[in-house]
């Protein structure tokens, strides 16, 4: 089997001890051998993926039994900006006019090249103030709610989660050096921002997603 090769130099994400090997592996032209492959903790991650698509079931049968064997403790990300806004309470409901600038880090700002062409974006960020216990509750009532039905962490919206990410739909207002200024986002002062992408209704929005009967409101 023929393979592609490439190579993505990510600074802000670290993945360590992959714990997989492969019998040679290629970075940056040198060949490594599979006892070192699986030693090294680097930000350089490989992929591949096979020339011809009749190979792509064995590919995926490979790729699944590589994954399930690896052991990955941790990944560490880096924010991309800032939330600033003025806002600390973390209580507030209603966020559709609030306005904040997302702060980008230094040296970012040709990232934003062609982001002003959206009407919304997606902001991606990290609830950095969800204490602990709340990470490792199983599960919980929505919105605090005993009415409802008990739903796992996985299945509610809130930053009561293993991991606590925000992914948040806001309306782009502008976009100045080094910042973006949208209107809608529920994020308070300081969040730490982790990705920004272009809201893409194609894309993005499925008509024909349904609810439990509980969260029809």
């Amino acid at each position: 089997m023929e393979w592609t090769t490439r190579f993505y130099h990510k600074e802000p994400l670290i993945l360590r001890s992959l714990g997989h090997s492969h019998p040679t592996s290629s970075v940056c032209g040198r060949k490594i051998e599979s006892s070192e492959s699986s030693a090294m903790e680097t930000s350089l991650i490989l992929i591949r993926s096979p020339k011809s698509s009749l190979d792509w079931a064995s590919y995926v049968d490979s790729r699944r039994s590589t994954y399930n064997d690896r052991s990955m403790t941790s990944i560490e990300l880096t924010p991309v900006a800032t939330v600033i806004n003025g806002e600390h309470d973390l209580a507030r409901v209603d966020w559709s006019r609030q306005r904040s600038k997302i702060q980008l880090n230094e040296g970012l700002d040709d990232r934003l090249l062609g982001l002003e062409d959206y009407s919304h974006i997606i902001v991606i960020a990290w609830l950095d103030r969800t204490p602990e216990e709340l990470r490792d509750r199983p599960r919980a009532y929505p919105a605090g709610d005993d009415r409802l039905p008990l739903q796992g962490a996985l299945a509610l919206r809130g930053g009561a989660r293993p991991n606590p990410l925000a992914v948040t739909v806001c309306r782009l207002v502008a976009i100045e050096a080094g910042s973006v200024t949208v209107e809608g986002l529920d994020l308070i002062e300081g969040t730490p921002v982790l990705d920004l992408k272009p809201y893409i209704a194609f894309y993005d929005a499925r008509p024909d997603a349904t609810l439990p009967r509980w969260a029809e409101g």
